[in-house]
């Protein structure tokens, strides 16, 4: 089969064309495809981040009778705990060599890190993990916490051995887990994840990117402003591929701040 990219400009009788092979189409295509795959990685961080926001204020939140609101506070920490399951999820799926070593070391190193992970599990199969909420008069602000007692009623190692054992650290040094300091801490830590994994996809992300922009211009000078272009197979022409669409759409993408 043989393939061709039209160059379109402004006024209808501005058309270029060029024939490429299947290979070629196959190669562009397949950069398409990659970097399509890259960009739900900011639409999962931006859930994760704006739930953290949303937490982190509500856990902040002044007055009497927000104290005894356990299924909200549920509801943000679930709902927290769960977009970041679905940023995980698909980072395993898609990028497990780059994810692996990355979250080893978060793991490895962090407690908050393991906590979140495994409450995820805790709080679907067994109970809320938040359970005490404190009102100090004072300062009208509210605290949540989780008492690892309450934890420890479960048997934790049908979750994980690791799991247990924090826990059981935690209670044995008298010490609640703060809702707001663990999210802190760990957006500190996932913070600095996303950015280790950039930097590793980066550069495949920029040799992708250059291939595709390289066929958005023809090497012969073109008597017309290139608006659009789009590639298709010769004789099904119905359904062409807008590259200079897609291609504006990454950027776009890619340009997004996720914290916004």
């Amino acid at each position: 089969m043989e393939y061709k990219i039209t160059y379109l400009g402004q006024k209808e009788n501005e058309i270029l064309e060029k024939i490429i092979s299947e290979d070629e189409f196959s190669k562009i295509m397949n950069s398409v495809s990659w970097l399509k795959t890259t960009m739900p990685i900011k639409d999962y961080l931006y859930m994760v981040n704006k739930c953290i926001d949303e937490l982190l204020i509500a856990s902040k939140t002044t007055g009497c009778g927000q104290e005894h609101n356990f299924s909200e506070l549920n509801r943000l920490f679930n709902g927290f705990i769960g977009n970041y399951y679905s940023w995980l999820s698909y980072m395993e799926k898609h990028y497990k060599t780059v994810l692996l070593p990355i979250k080893k070391k978060a793991y490895d190193n962090n407690i908050e890190y393991r906590l979140i992970y495994y409450l995820r599990e805790f709080a679907s199969h067994y109970d809320m993990a938040v359970d005490q909420v404190t009102f100090d008069v004072l300062t009208e602000n509210v605290h949540w916490y989780i008492k690892p007692e309450s934890l420890l009623h479960y048997d934790l190692k049908d979750i994980n051995k690791r799991f247990e054992q924090d826990i059981q650290f935690l209670k044995s040094n008298n010490q609640k887990i703060d809702v707001f300091e663990l999210v802190l801490k760990f957006r500190t830590i996932f913070d600095t994840m996303i950015q280790e994994i950039y930097d590793a996809l980066i550069p495949e992300i920029n040799q992708h990117w250059n291939f595709l922009v390289q066929h958005l211009k023809i090497e012969e000078k073109c008597p017309f402003l290139i608006i659009d272009v789009y590639i298709c197979e010769i004789g099904n022409d119905k359904h062409p591929f807008n590259l200079t669409g897609f291609v504006n759409l990454f950027n776009k993408k890619m340009q997004t701040d996720e914290r916004a």
